[in-house]
């Protein structure tokens, strides 16, 4: 039996779907009523920077929009299909708008934010605001 069509696979797909769809309903961002899809997002941390990495395949980078405000980052666009006038006889990728934010935990370099986009990966580097650390120094007793 191959991988792809064991029990098992599919209950990982429900259970990440269903974990989206709770991240839906608690979520603190609002509601965008208009998405008919939400992309996936990953975010990352190290001791530098926090990465947002978002699977966004079939899209060109101009249809993707990025915004950061208030420590919060949005990403919109819209996936078109790829022949809207032909007959599908069958659909089971998502397409039309989308909007997601995520809010970033910590301080952001603002003026640093990088993003780049090669095959259907988006991921925006965020670097965090390092706080000055005190040198060692020695201090002479009198």
């Amino acid at each position: 039996m191959r991988f792809y069509n064991h029990p098992w696979h599919e209950l990982r797909g429900l259970r990440r779907d269903l974990g989206v769809l709770f991240e839906d309903i608690f979520a603190k961002e609002p509601y965008d009523s208009d998405s008919k899809w939400k992309p996936l997002i990953d975010l990352i941390e190290s001791d530098e920077e926090f990465i947002v990495a978002t699977e966004l395949p079939g899209m060109e980078k101009q249809d993707i929009k990025l915004n950061f405000y208030d420590n919060t980052l949005t990403l919109s666009g819209e996936r078109k299909k790829i022949a809207e006038e032909k007959n599908y006889l069958r659909i089971e990728s998502y397409y039309g708008p989308f909007k997601r934010s995520i809010k970033i935990p910590g301080d952001i370099l603002q003026n640093k934010i990088t993003a780049n986009y090669q095959n259907g990966i988006l991921l925006v580097h965020l670097p965090k605001k390092q706080d000055k650390k005190s040198e060692e120094m020695k201090i002479k007793i009198d």
